[in-house]
C-alpha cells in the first residue's frame, strides 16, 4: 500500500506524462490552453480541500450524499442542454447559450461548496478529480449534441418578424438567405410564447437549398 507522499508523487508523474502525450499530439498552443483551464478548475478545488476550515456543526453530509448531490446537479443540468425546451425571445435570441450555460456549469460549484462544506465519512480527492473529469467530458457530449442549435441563433433582429394574436401569444418568423456562389439555401424558423414572457418555444424550422 502507497503512502500519501507516494500516491502524490505517483499523480504528479502521471499529469506530467499525459500533459506532455497531449502537447505532442495536439501542439504546444492547445496543450497550453488546457492546462490553464485544468488549473482554474482543480486550483480551487484543491484549496477548498486542504485549507477548509472544520466547522463546528456536527450534522454535516457525508460523502455518499454529497456525491449525490453533485451527480445529480450535473445529470440534471446537462440534461437541460440537451432537452433546449426554451430560447430567449428575439431580438435576444443569440443570447439562449448563455442561458443554458448556468445549469450545465451548476455542478462545479455545488462540488466546491460540498468541499468546503467537509463531508463525513470516507473520501479522498481523487474521488473529487474523477467527478470533475467526468463533469467536464459530459458537458462537452451535452454541448455536441446541443450544437444543431446553435444554427438557428445566426439570424439578427432584422430578419425576425414579430405577430401578437389575441390569446396573449407572440409568433416569431424569422428567415435568412445564405449565398454559396451560384446556389444559396434559406433558413425559416418559427417561435411561439406568451407576449409578457422573454421565453419562445421552438415550432418549425425548415432548411432549403436553392440550386
Amino acid at each position: 500500500m502507497l503512502s500519501s507522499r507516494a500516491r502524490r508523487s505517483v499523480y504528479i508523474f502521471l499529469t506530467v506524462i499525459l500533459l506532455t502525450l497531449v502537447g505532442i499530439v495536439v501542439g504546444p498552443l492547445p496543450a497550453l490552453v488546457i492546462l490553464i483551464i485544468a488549473a482554474l478548475v482543480f486550483l480551487p478545488l484543491g484549496l477548498a480541500w486542504r485549507f477548509a476550515p472544520m466547522p463546528k456543526n456536527e450534522r454535516r453530509l457525508t460523502w455518499n450524499q454529497s456525491t449525490a448531490i453533485i451527480v445529480a446537479t450535473l445529470i440534471l443540468g446537462n440534461g437541460l442542454v440537451v432537452a433546449w425546451p426554451l430560447w430567449l425571445a428575439p431580438p435576444r435570441l443569440s443570447y439562449t447559450p448563455l442561458v443554458y450555460l448556468i445549469p450545465a456549469v451548476a455542478w462545479f460549484p455545488v462540488t466546491l461548496i460540498c468541499l468546503l462544506l467537509r463531508p463525513t465519512g470516507r473520501g479522498s480527492f481523487s474521488s473529487v478529480v474523477f467527478l470533475v473529469i467526468f463533469g467536464i467530458a459530459l458537458c462537452i457530449f451535452t454541448s455536441a449534441i446541443a450544437g444543431p442549435n446553435v444554427g438557428i441563433l445566426s439570424f439578427t433582429p432584422q430578419e425576425c418578424q414579430q405577430e401578437n394574436a389575441a390569446t396573449g401569444q407572440s409568433r416569431y418568423t424569422c428567415k435568412h438567405t445564405s449565398a454559396f456562389g451560384v446556389a444559396s439555401s434559406t433558413e425559416q424558423v418559427v417561435f411561439e410564447g406568451p407576449t409578457v414572457l422573454p421565453f419562445v418555444r421552438l415550432v418549425s424550422w425548415h432548411h432549403e437549398y436553392n440550386p
